[in-house]
């Protein structure tokens, strides 16, 4: 037996012998001696159980200083966010970030004692009109919530086409500051052809100008396609997606039913987008059609795509005017037909595609709720026909 030096409590040692083996040891207070096989693995997963509650508490104690320094919301501070590389909802890890990105946005916003707070665009080079308008929207719809002490600023794209993509859709304005100089507009066409539209209620003349200039390129049924599902969408809004509160976190029910609109023409391809921050399809189905939403339950649990599949094909509305209800089944039967574009729906964590050449729609869900609804659909131009 060998003796150690006072102060130290029992344990485990390991020493390393003349031959390269390692060999066991368990001390106390006043002695060391080598251990059996038996005790050697009995004390060492005794050990690994107490790294794996370490590791554990380590973890735990890391989330709550991060979330603490989200939260951090003392007077005369600044937060800065570092925004997404490519604001997009199609590809997963895209959407992911974009998500996480507006989540953090509304915390900072939620603690609103903030001085100041920056979105850091620098690293940023990709803005693709849905999760583009996905953010603008919320931006506008978290303007709302911020006090007249907390400024709002942004750092523009090093990527020049992206730094022109900001100032096209004038988030100069909702930050209040003035517009930055424009170093290379003329240079990017599909750039100077984002249109952006609001409002708050059912009015085709502001979605006019973003599809007028492209109606020789496009067939008639198209035209009225998509004006009478931008129709059925506005109106959805207007009397169902503000019905309840959002889930988002911030327990704030908006005095008015905003939704917002994007449109683009880029390589050939007309884009409109619209986007609503509402409950969602699936939160607003159970109450417009209750007996259809009682059926697919009594069939299993409902997810959120089959609730779009569901509002897609179902002609009759809550409010039974003439017309409503078909505007998203009439601009996916007139793509289809036509096979000269594709349409999508994002309503919290469901997705409904139906693209070119599909023999039917996919849909399914994702892991990122939107906490909203997005319809978007992309038109050929030059090549449908009538």
């Amino acid at each position: 037996m060998k003796e150690c030096r006072r102060g130290y409590g029992p344990g485990i040692i390991k020493k390393k012998s003349g031959r390269g083996v390692r060999v066991f040891y368990f001390f106390n207070k006043t002695t060391v001696k080598k251990l059996s096989k038996h005790s050697k693995i009995k004390l060492l997963r005794r050990l690994r159980a107490i790294q794996r509650k370490n590791h554990k508490e380590s973890s735990r104690n890391n989330n709550k200083r991060r979330l603490s320094s989200l939260l951090d919301g003392n007077k005369g501070t600044c937060k800065v966010i570092v925004a997404p590389k490519i604001f997009d909802l199609g590809a997963d890890e895209n959407r992911k970030n974009l998500t996480k990105f507006l989540e953090r946005l509304r915390i900072f916003v939620k603690h609103n004692n903030l001085r100041k707070i920056t979105i850091d665009f620098t690293n940023t080079h990709r803005f693709i009109a849905a999760g583009t308008l996905l953010f603008y929207s919320e931006l506008s719809y978290l303007k709302q919530l911020i006090n007249n002490k907390t400024k709002l600023r942004y750092i523009p794209p090093k990527n020049p086409k992206a730094f022109e993509v900001l100032i096209q859709i004038e988030l100069h304005k909702l930050c209040g500051i003035r517009k930055p100089k424009s170093k290379n507009a003329n240079k990017y066409d599909d750039v100077l052809n984002w249109k952006v539209a609001h409002g708050i209620v059912v009015d085709n003349q502001q979605c006019a100008p973003a599809i007028e200039p492209h109606e020789g390129q496009l067939a008639e049924p198209l035209i009225n396609g998509i004006f009478k599902g931008l129709a059925e969408a506005m109106a959805n809004t207007v009397h169902h997606a503000y019905a309840e509160i959002r889930k988002d976190g911030l327990n704030h029910k908006p005095s008015e039913n905003n939704w917002w609109m994007f449109s683009q023409a880029r390589d050939g391809e007309l884009t409109v987008v619209f986007c609503d921050l509402g409950i969602g399809i699936p939160r607003s189905l159970p109450k417009k059609h209750p007996s259809i939403f009682h059926k697919m339950l009594s069939l299993g649990k409902v997810s959120d795509h089959q609730c779009i599949v569901s509002s897609v094909e179902l002609n009759a509305t809550s409010t039974k005017m003439p017309g409503r209800g078909k505007g998203l089944t009439n601009i996916i039967e007139i793509a289809s037909k036509n096979k000269a574009g594709s349409v999508f729906i994002y309503s919290n964590r469901g997705m409904y595609k139906l693209t070119p050449g599909a023999t039917k729609p996919f849909s399914c869900d994702l892991k990122d709720s939107i906490l909203g609804t997005i319809i978007c659909w992309n038109v050929t131009l030059s090549k449908v026909v009538s």
